[in-house]
Order: C-alpha cells, then sequence, then structure tokens
C-alpha cells in the first residue's frame, strides 16, 4: 500500500489520539485475578506475559524507525533518537 498524505495524515492523528489517551488492556485490565482459580491464574499470567512481548515488540519497532528515519535526515540529527524519546516521554 503506497502512503499518501492522507494516510500519512490519518495515522499521524491515530498515533496523537493514542499517545493522549490512557493506556488500557482489554479484557485484561478488568480481569478479576482474585477470583481465578489456579488454572485462570496462570492463564492470566501467560496473557499478561505475551501482552508485555507484544508492547516491547511495537516499541522497538517504533525506536527503529525512528532512529532510522533521524539517520537518513542528516549528520547532525544521527545519534539523538536517545535524547528526543527523552524528552518526549517527560
Amino acid at each position: 500500500m503506497a502512503i499518501t498524505l492522507s494516510t500519512r495524515t490519518a495515522a499521524d492523528a491515530l498515533a496523537r489520539e493514542l499517545a493522549r489517551a490512557a493506556p488500557t488492556a482489554g479484557a485484561l485490565g478488568a480481569l478479576d485475578f482474585e477470583a481465578l482459580s489456579a488454572q485462570g491464574r496462570i492463564d492470566a499470567l501467560v496473557a499478561c506475559e505475551r501482552l508485555a512481548r507484544l508492547s516491547q515488540g511495537l516499541l522497538a519497532r517504533a525506536l527503529g524507525v525512528l532512529d532510522r528515519a533521524r539517520r537518513g535526515e542528516d549528520a547532525v540529527m544521527a545519534g539523538v533518537t536517545e535524547t528526543e524519546v527523552q524528552a518526549a516521554l517527560l
């Protein structure tokens, strides 16, 4: 799929909305862990671990794209990804 101005604008708007929204884990976040059986607690733990892995994978993708884009811009901007991310997370 070709990235056009309209798809990029829509993607930017979605990213902005997601950055401002409270994080959610969907149904997992609403789960009453105390009410689970022993097997249910194990299943919930597996679900939590899978969610954490998904989150870490998305973070790695985002950081990789940001770093590649910065390195492609100019020599002055190369290597500032860490600083840029730290400033954004304040």
